[in-house]
């Protein structure tokens, strides 16, 4: 704003108000120090006099939040005086104002202004053309340079032009002495121009009428949407000056599944969408496809700073050149990472991202060796050449990057925004870097995955145009992987009329159950709505009621796992939604009670659980005195080098437990070691090093692990923490000696007492191979002959299980899904089933209660008779038949033979929801309510799904 205000304005004025603003900062600055000292008298004034120790000293909510208010307002003045130096520095030269330079002086305090006349001619100033020469900018058009221009800036040669250096006579010239003698600067080293002809050629081609598409992989960041919208409306008019785009399409998908968020496949299906690539998915309508100019991956929480060119594409280019983050670079010379764009026939000739690439990191790295391998790569060693002459200079090794100043990326103005946590797969990232090593060797893969092979379904599609008078247009997209029909219509919604009499709880009465629809609830607000309209289409009234104070009871069929709706999480809907394997697994059951009551009733019903987190000791090689040690919350070892210790798993809760000890784990990112203490906080400082919480949990006082620590005497790095199951708690390492400071043992969820179980019967399928020798010639097996493989026919056996894990392995054909009771929650009508083996451990055997021994997995199944259901309900009531005689499985309405019985419909998993008050211990309810303390991407997290199985 500063530079644009002051056009036209002498180097001196510029100087002039470039002193004020400094003066001006500095003000602040006193200000802020003023009160800076404001608070440390308040924070004297509340220091406990009893104590020197300043781990006694709490500072209150309110007095911190104003430290770190100031903290923060200091730090941003900082970064703004910065900038504002930058952009007065780069003024001069860069907006395209012309000066007047005297040939016979070299002080910055002869430059003057020249304003242009209307006809085009020298100015007022009137000075002689022949001892003064026009520039535009910072280049002469005698051919000179070197001259002063003041603030640090000089008279330069064009680096677009046929002499790009200025040699060390002042001449600009293009001969290899005018370019690498000792005094010499080639400019396009300075401002790299990656691709001459075609950087000249996009320069005149300005019309102003470039529509480009901007694709945004997208998960979980709602507020950096509504954040990014503002800033892009203020972007398209004010940063896109001299206007190039006309028309902006952003293109947002939201890849909507529990899985770990794959950016690149994310921008695939963006590119397939507007280019109409009907093959990779049925749901591309015609009226989707756009005509464009450039397409850009962007990333929701970094933003173009104004000069960024959107409409620059003839090659690939990473626009996002100069990052604050990276101290205004690329973190690397052969980056492809962040903003890049191109147009549609090179982001078809290199097909796109890999489509698996899962996880943080790998598809950019990728990307750049699609180009390389497709010649598109038209940058060079900018802007990491060491130097003038740097031998890279020119060499096509990287990205084309923007010129400096016109590649400005910022994530200062996302840092209001909630960030969602980045949780990391450390299986994931191995399969990341063993795709990154083929290509990186030339593997032809990128041919395959991508583009020509990309296969997804379209949930949902919104157009925003709220913004189209700036010429900005959103479209919204909600996008599964794989070519099966994802349909949210299929999910059931449970309504019991009961919520129209006096009580409040839905147990008991009568059922409305009804598929959603078409009116899919994508709030809490809209599924009171539609509750309201199954209840009422079933006849119901009392809409008033239901639609101002319902919650919902999500279940997850498949699990049996559920946890409850309300207004406190809005977004947990959605998080339902997309963890289902397939939307008929959906049960939504409506309730009057508040989310408390149906906790406290589910408890008494022996139905809802708050399960341990899984905890993974992890270590990782040093080069002396290692390994060392790190507590990671889940089941794998994230990052880099970290593999799990023997022995090195335990659960713990990630909040506070009645009679649990706390203990915290802290991060010393300099080296990335640990230091674990009880406790709920850690030392700032420890044995000369910095330490930052990384996170706490609640374990039980025992003696299965044990914490010790080290300080080295002689490299700090050294020092740190070791945690490991007690039979290694003994080792010593030639660096010195870990001294113990406490033990601890795995806290055990209760699921025993647990009332539900999910079973599934199917068949195990193994296929076993038969090997042929390979042929002998002459004594001599042939060199080229290798084991040859014949698949035999695959065996198929009957397999019954509580296990998701097994239930949903690759090699099991399921047949039937229904949940029951445990035996120990067994009603006196239910009927009672075990499942046994036989010698060979192959085939189950389902047998009658009668007949079973008290070991092995043990279900009941309800023969009550089903819940009272409104006429249109009478689909959910249905319950279906499975037949099993000997290893022989059978499901329909006319099986017969062998044990038969009837599986609960979705009716009577509904209606089995805990009762209220007194009647709820009771209730045997068929599903099981869980309340984690931590979160992952799905709905239930998978190792909370696994610990609370029967094992």
């Amino acid at each position: 704003r500063l530079a644009d205000a002051m056009a036209g304005a002498t180097p001196i004025a510029m100087r002039i108000v470039y002193g004020v603003m400094v003066l001006a900062c500095c003000i602040l600055a006193f200000i802020q120090l003023d009160s800076i000292w404001g608070i440390e008298a308040t924070m004297a004034a509340a220091r406990p006099e009893a104590t020197s120790n300043a781990a006694d000293f709490i500072v209150d909510d309110e007095l911190a939040q104003e430290i770190i208010g100031v903290i923060s307002d200091m730090q941003n003045m900082e970064h703004r005086l910065s900038e504002l130096e930058q952009s007065i520095q780069a003024f001069s030269y860069e907006v395209g104002v012309e000066h007047t330079i005297s040939d016979s002086s070299a002080s910055a305090a002869s430059v003057t202004a020249a304003p242009p006349t209307a006809a085009g001619g020298s100015g007022a100033a009137g000075s002689p053309a022949e001892s003064s020469m026009r520039i535009h900018g910072r280049f002469r058009h005698d051919g000179t340079c070197g001259q002063p221009l003041g603030l640090g800036a000089v008279v330069e040669c064009d680096p677009h032009s046929k002499k790009p250096c200025c040699s060390s006579k002042g001449k600009c010239g293009g001969t290899k002495a005018d370019c690498t003698c000792k005094d010499c600067v080639d400019y396009r080293a300075v401002h790299p121009v990656h691709d001459y002809e075609d950087h000249r050629h996009h320069k005149g081609d300005a019309p102003g009428n470039s529509t480009v598409v901007v694709i945004i992989p997208f998960r979980d960041r709602e507020g950096h949407l509504v954040a990014f919208k503002q800033y892009w409306r203020w972007f398209a008019e004010a940063g896109n000056h001299p206007r190039k785009v006309n028309r902006w399409e952003v293109i947002v998908v939201e890849q909507f599944d529990s899985v770990t968020f794959n950016r690149g496949w994310n921008f695939n299906v963006g590119f397939a969408i507007v280019t109409g690539r009907s093959a990779a998915s049925p749901d591309i309508d015609p009226s989707m496809k756009i005509a464009f100019d450039c397409a850009v991956i962007q990333d929701i929480d970094y933003l173009p700073e104004k000069g960024v060119d959107y409409a620059d594409c003839a090659v690939p280019i990473q626009l996002s050149s100069e990052i604050d983050r990276y101290h205004w670079k690329t973190p690397y010379l052969k980056s492809a990472g962040g903003i890049v764009g191109m147009n549609k026939k090179h982001w078809e000739k290199i097909n796109g991202f890999g489509n698996n690439y899962f996880g943080w990191g790998g598809e950019d790295d990728e990307l750049y060796h699609r180009l390389r391998l497709n010649k598109l790569l038209k940058g060079d060693c900018f802007p990491y050449c060491k130097g003038k002459n740097d031998e890279m200079i020119g060499k096509k090794i990287a990205l084309k990057r923007p010129r400096p100043g016109h590649g400005r990326f910022s994530g200062k103005y996302m840092h209001s925004a909630n960030h969602t946590k980045r949780i990391t797969d450390a299986a994931a990232y191995d399969r990341n870097v063993k795709m990154l090593e083929e290509i990186e060797a030339g593997s032809d893969r990128w041919k395959r995955d991508g583009l020509s092979d990309l296969s997804f379904r379209i949930l949902w599609h919104e157009v925003d145009t709220s913004q189209s008078a700036e010429g900005v247009i959103y479209h919204l997209y909600k996008v599964h992987r794989g070519p099966s029909p994802f349909d949210l219509k299929e999910i059931h919604i449970a309504v019991p009329f009961g919520l129209c009499a006096e009580r409040s709880d839905s147990s008991g009465g009568k059922w409305a159950v009804s598929t959603m629809g078409p009116g899919i609830a994508w709030d809490i607000t809209s599924l009171r709505s539609l509750a309201t309209k199954v209840l009422v289409d079933a006849g119901g009234s009392c809409s008033g009621f239901v639609s101002k104070s319902m919650s919902f009871v999500l279940v997850d069929r498949r699990s049996g796992m559920a946890k409850i709706l309300t207004d406190g999480d809005p977004r947990f809907l959605i998080v339902f939604y997309r963890s289902l394997r397939s939307p008929d697994d959906g049960l939504i059951i409506a309730d009057g009670r508040a989310r408390d009551e149906i906790r406290k009733d589910m408890t008494a019903a022996q139905a809802f659980v708050s399960p341990t987190n899984q905890m993974t000791i992890c270590e990782a090689k040093m080069k002396t005195g290692g390994p060392k040690y790190s507590i990671h919350m889940g089941s794998v070892c994230t990052g880099q080098g970290w593999v799990k210790t023997e022995g090195g798993e335990f659960r713990a809760y990630a909040k506070p437990r009645q009679g649990l000890m706390p203990i915290t784990f802290c991060d010393q990112e300099k080296y990335w070691t640990q230091r674990i203490v009880k406790g709920e906080s850690c030392d700032k400082t420890w044995f000369g090093l910095k330490w930052k919480r990384a996170g706490t949990f609640w374990a039980e006082r025992g003696k299965s692990f044990c914490v010790s620590s080290r300080k080295s005497t002689g490299t700090e790095d050294l020092s740190f923490s070791r945690v490991q199951h007690t039979d290694h708690c003994k080792e010593t390492t030639d660096e010195g000696k870990f001294v113990e400071d406490f033990t601890f043992s795995s806290v055990s969820d209760q699921v025993s007492s647990l009332s539900a179980i999910t079973i599934c019967i199917g068949r195990g399928i193994k296929t076993t191979t038969t090997t042929k020798a390979p042929e002998k010639e002459g004594g001599k097996e042939h060199e080229e002959s290798e084991k040859e493989h014949d698949e035999a026919p695959r065996e198929k056996f009957l397999r019954i299980s509580a296990n998701p894990a097994v239930c949903d392995e690759e090699h099991f054909e399921l047949i039937a899904r229904f949940p029951a009771r445990r035996s120990s929650a067994a009603l006196p009508s239910d009927r009672l089933f075990c499942v046994g083996a036989p010698s060979d451990e192959r085939h189950h055997v389902l047998r009658e209660g009668r007949h079973c021994e008290g070991k092995g997995l043990q279900f009941a199944i309800p023969t009550t008779a089903p819940p009272q259901i409104s006429d249109s309900s009478a689909a959910a009531a249905q319950r279906q038949r499975v037949c099993v005689e000997g290893f022989s499985v059978t499901v329909g309405p006319d099986c017969k033979g062998g044990i038969s019985f009837d599986t609960p419909s979705v009716a009577d998993l509904a209606a089995s929801i805990a009762a209220g008050g007194s009647q709820a211990s009771q209730s045997k309810p068929l599903f099981t309510l869980v309340e984690e303390d931590s979160k992952c991407f799905g709905f239930v997290c998978d190792d909370v799904v696994q610990s609370l199985a029967p094992q």
